[in-house]
């Protein structure tokens, strides 16, 4: 899980850890018939406590609420663009097409470089 590189590079730049990020997706997956503790022995190959694994998935849960306040009291303050979450989804909309496919070091570095341009371009401060 979460082994593609360009997503690595983004893990990188993001608040949330790639445990955090394991245990919302695992959360999300919601697979009929399979209990959360075999969902969780699967992926780490041995037992995790579940209450170790809820508080990893109500930490990462905060930050992105928090990043989610951060966002919507820069917009309000005119701090970033006001298309900044039309700009997100169109670049959202484009990752989501690599997805899956086989990328070189240069894409992915490209990919970066473009976010991060994206990024600067509406923040307005």
């Amino acid at each position: 899980m979460l082994e593609d590189e360009l997503l690595k590079q983004m893990i990188k730049k993001s608040s949330l850890t790639r445990r955090q990020l394991e245990c919302l997706i695992i959360q999300a997956s919601g697979q009929k018939g399979e209990h959360l503790d075999d969902k969780i022995s699967k992926l780490y190959g041995k037992k995790i406590t579940k209450p170790a694994f809820v508080i990893t998935r109500e930490r990462a849960k905060k930050k992105i609420k928090t990043a989610f306040y951060t966002l919507i009291i820069t917009n309000y303050l005119s701090l970033i663009a006001r298309d900044c979450f039309l700009s997100f989804d169109r670049a959202v909309f484009l990752l989501k097409d690599m997805q899956g496919k086989e990328v070189s070091n240069e894409q992915i570095q490209a990919v970066m470089d473009t976010l991060e341009g994206l990024i600067n371009r509406i923040l307005l401060v």
